[in-house]
């Protein structure tokens, strides 16, 4: 039987809680002081709900910004790009596990959602930090875009949603675990059950600022932890 493991990047593998904040506070602090509180208040609901990032803020109010906010908000992104590559931390426990994963003879995959310009910068950043993902197959890295960020080739397999790309890896493995943070990650999995008769599993961690998120009541039988390194636990004690 083939099993994979897929995972998550941001939240689930990346500590980033600490350099998301920083580029909220910085957009928020441009967008008060040239449009006022208001806009400010509902682009912090886009960033942090609709999971807008930088350039998407810019794209969406560019009609009614001035050259030069737009340009404050793109010196933002540069400057959350470079915090984010030096100060974002890689969960405890994420080297032990997939050595764990590989040692019973599971593969394991990439599946993140966003710009898969900026996603790949990330993998490079967990490929540097953890040498062990290196090993991972290239047709199991795969990067969901829902705004369409499909401007040039792409070094990996792009989809719209999750949920497309969780069905590409069921057609490739007989068991699928995807391990993310979000509850959004959760309804991908479900989603796509829905139309495969293979078996995918979520698994989340419920680590930093999307896994104080509570899910509905229904969804009370998802393996759910507090940390990477518990479900590393569960997994050398065989429960998993």
């Amino acid at each position: 039987m083939k099993v994979i493991y897929v995972f998550d990047i941001d939240g689930t593998l990346i500590d980033v809680d600490e350099v998301r904040q920083g580029n909220v506070n910085n957009v928020i602090y441009v967008l008060e002081k040239h449009k006022g509180k208001e806009l400010a208040e509902t682009v912090t609901k886009w960033m942090y709900e609709e999971r807008h990032n930088i350039s998407q803020i810019i794209e969406k109010l560019k009609q009614d910004l001035s050259e030069e906010v737009i340009q404050e908000l793109r010196d933002c992104n540069d400057t959350a790009w470079f915090r984010y590559m030096n100060n974002a931390k890689i969960y405890e426990g994420f080297h032990e596990l997939i050595e764990k994963i590989k040692e019973r003879g599971h593969n394991i995959g990439i599946l993140t959602i966003g710009n898969p310009i900026i996603q790949e910068d990330k993998l490079n950043f967990l490929r540097e930090q953890i040498p062990l993902t290196n090993s991972i197959d290239k047709e199991d890295i795969m990067f969901a875009v829902p705004h369409g960020c499909f401007t040039r080739e792409r070094n990996f397999k792009c989809f719209s949603t999750k949920e497309e790309a969780l069905l590409e890896f069921s057609k490739r493995y007989d068991v699928v675990n995807y391990i993310g943070d979000k509850p959004s990650d959760v309804y991908s999995v479900m989603n796509a059950n829905s139309k495969t008769e293979k078996f995918i599993q979520a698994i989340r961690i419920r680590q930093g600022r999307y896994g104080k998120m509570e899910l509905p009541p229904e969804y009370n039988l998802i393996k759910q932890y507090e940390h990477l390194k518990h479900f590393l636990n569960d997994f050398e004690s065989e429960m998993i």
